[in-house]
């Protein structure tokens, strides 16, 4: 299972090779039905140059003259990042650059086209295996300052859904995002499978927040995928925060609130999930978890599922139970059935 390989057709490795991908579905993306190796380039110094807010507009270019055109016009205007610059920067970061005509490229990112907002036209991956065969994705988000107490349950619940086959996701912060991590992390370690996602606000070789360096290169080296729109050495900003959401909430199936207050950047995810149809989960507030605001008030409005017990996510499944290896207090919050008895 390599890691520094070319990973999808078309996409750029650390091998360095490069081929002309296929188109992704007959209605070829923005009307073009394969691209070229210099086209390849051209993209990615139009996702490095333009950025999520000005992406709509790149699409729109690309449409109408071509991914050639698009860059000389949309260059007019902006300072372009140079595509052999990029393409040296991705190589040294051991990533791979992906575009909607390579057969990696996950189709849910689309629905961002129902949104003021619009899908990338290339992303920067470091990892294994292929975006888009991870399945039964579950983004956990919430605050940056939890509790300890629902540290270790978030921590639980993402071990233990990773456990039973989810993928988890989730923005790299610090808080509820880590907590789900090192959960997922973990089992996926014992599993030998990757099952970790991060979409990042910063550059792909740029480690943010830097408390998360040992838990980013697990993920990376054999625990899953960290996935960035931004340029590689791009440092986080405060409109990438917001930006990197919007992949959190399309790329993920379902959508698990913890503890959240609702002005936060987790109710910004939750706004692009209810935009474009994602189930949202919450765990309900109780005497022990009483910091589940954001998802108690979605749970009263009816625009979240209040689920207790992780197996609520996916209810078909009926192997759950002892078998799974929760120990500690994680187990004797799980075996309860029910997280406001923890």
């Amino acid at each position: 299972m390599s890691k520094n390989s070319v990973h999808a057709s078309g996409s750029i490795g650390q091998a360095g090779s490069m081929t002309v991908p296929p188109p992704v579905t007959p209605d070829h993306p923005l009307g073009i039905p394969s691209i070229n190796e210099e086209d390849r380039g051209l993209l990615m110094s139009l996702t490095a140059s333009a950025g999520p807010g000005m992406i709509r507009s790149v699409r729109r270019l690309i449409r109408q003259h071509g991914i050639q055109g698009a860059h000389e016009r949309f260059g007019r205007e902006q300072r372009m990042l140079a595509p052999h610059a990029l393409k040296t920067a991705t190589l040294s970061a051991q990533a791979r650059f992906i575009t909607p005509w390579d057969t990696e490229w996950p189709a849910s990112l689309n629905d961002l086209d129902q949104t003021s907002s619009a899908p990338p036209i290339g992303l920067w991956v470091r990892g294994y295996p292929k975006l888009n065969t991870m399945q039964q994705r579950v983004a956990i988000i919430g605050t940056r300052n939890p509790t300890p107490t629902t540290a270790t349950l978030t921590r639980e619940w993402a071990r233990w859904l990773t456990w039973a086959g989810h993928t988890i996701i989730s923005g790299g912060a610090t808080g509820i995002d880590t907590a789900a991590h090192e959960g997922a992390v973990a089992a996926a370690n014992r599993l030998n499978q990757p099952s970790a996602l991060v979409f990042l606000p910063c550059g792909i070789n740029v480690t943010y927040p830097t408390d998360n360096r040992e838990l980013f290169r697990q993920i990376a080296t054999g625990a899953g995928l960290l996935v960035s729109e931004y340029a590689p050495h791009m440092a986080p900003t405060r409109t990438s925060f917001l930006e990197r959401n919007r992949l959190v909430a399309a790329f993920a199936q379902t959508i698990l609130i913890s503890q959240a207050s609702p002005k936060s950047g987790t109710q910004n995810t939750v706004t692009w999930a209810k935009q474009i149809g994602r189930r949202l989960h919450a765990i309900p507030a109780c005497d022990r978890h009483p910091g589940m605001v954001l998802g108690q008030t979605l749970i009263n409005e009816g625009a979240a599922i209040s689920v207790t017990h992780p197996r609520q996510i996916n209810p078909t499944r009926s192997d759950w139970g002892d078998k799974l290896p929760i120990t500690g207090q994680g187990a004797s919050i799980l075996r309860s059935g029910d997280a406001r008895r923890d």
